[in-house]
């Protein structure tokens, strides 16, 4: 109860990212998460964000992820780890069910660049124009 009789309308919490308690006002009791904006923006980073879906694409439509700061292509770099060296540059990835971001080792396989080229473009159609479809 306050001074002037009123029952108190608050409680305290448990912050869920840095487990200090915090002061609540009844209306946010069953929404509020944190004791501050600092701790709420902690949680609004990378995969630990709502709107997460996965990481950056690159403008051909391949996953991209930060190896040392720098962005690699993450279908190659699966590889890469898989086989223990580098690619050369002859080599490329190919996704054998022709999803780009489906980076599974048993969905890659390296061939050659002229191999790729009649795997990648045998199972694409030509419109009137000519052009891949």
């Amino acid at each position: 109860m306050n001074r002037l009789g009123a029952p108190v309308r608050a409680i305290y919490k448990k912050c869920i990212v840095c487990g200090e308690e915090y002061y609540c006002i009844k209306s946010r009791i069953k929404t509020a998460k944190y004791c501050s904006n600092k701790c709420a923006h902690a949680r609004m980073v990378g995969n630990q964000h709502p709107s997460w879906r996965g990481g950056t694409l690159n403008w051909a439509g391949y996953k991209l992820i930060s190896i040392n700061g720098k962005q690699v292509r993450e279908h190659r770099y699966v590889l890469e780890q898989h086989l223990g060296r580098q690619l050369r540059d002859d080599e490329e990835v190919h996704h054998k069910n022709g999803i780009k971001t489906d980076n599974r080792i048993e969905n890659l396989e390296i061939l050659s660049k002229s191999e790729h080229a009649r795997v990648s473009y045998s199972s694409r159609e030509i419109d009137r124009k000519g052009r891949l479809v």
